[in-house]
């Protein structure tokens, strides 16, 4: 597995092997895009992705994607839902 490195000042993960991924997008006024993006190898996200420089070809939206787990599989980028911790197991995971 690649190493990867994370510069908090820019936000930006860099990676010694990045991978060309596509995911599909559909914005809010409905237009379909297939996205391309460098991924760094082995890199899972859990959160929101805003994809920087990109927007729609219809209504000039930004391209971002809802929280969810974010993973590489076959050279595409795949999402699941996160778990919604209830406030009983948040408890107990603190305590």
């Amino acid at each position: 597995m690649a190493r990867l490195n994370f510069d908090a000042k820019t936000g930006q993960w860099s990676s010694e092997v990045n991978v060309q991924v596509t995911i599909d997008h559909v914005c809010g006024c409905g237009e379909k895009h297939t996205v391309t993006l460098n991924w760094p190898e082995g890199l899972t996200v859990k959160g929101a992705l805003n994809i920087a420089n990109q927007k729609c070809t219809r209504c000039d939206a930004p391209i971002a994607f809802p929280e969810a787990q974010y993973y590489v599989e076959n050279y595409r980028l795949l999402s699941k839902p996160m778990a919604i911790e209830s406030p009983e197991e948040k408890l107990r995971r603190e305590s």
